[in-house]
């Protein structure tokens, strides 16, 4: 079977059974990114966060202040930084 919904946390319904739901305690990171792209529907009201971690490498890093902010105009620099990694955290909670 296809995976087509998110059911709620504690669901064990003939459909999380054959694959065609999972219920939200067993949804990985790769399920909810699916959820929140529209390609899964979720049987249930849902909180969905996405938390995003972008981690520069010099010379970027060189101008952040101790605030953590870039000094103004610095940020046009951005697409000139040597390497950029971002890190994507999603949960879901029922409302």
């Amino acid at each position: 079977m296809v995976l087509q919904f998110i059911d709620p946390e504690d669901c064990n319904c003939t459909d999380c059974q054959t694959g065609v739901a999972v219920p939200l305690r067993h949804a990985t990171q790769s399920t909810l990114a699916r959820l929140v792209t529209g390609e899964l529907r979720a049987r249930f009201d849902a909180t969905v966060k996405i938390h995003i971690t972008v981690t520069l490498s010099p010379p970027l890093l060189a101008l952040m202040r101790p605030n953590g902010r870039l000094p103004y105009g610095a940020t046009n620099l951005l697409h000139e930084a040597q390497r950029w990694d971002a890190e994507i955290g999603i949960t879901a909670t029922e409302d």
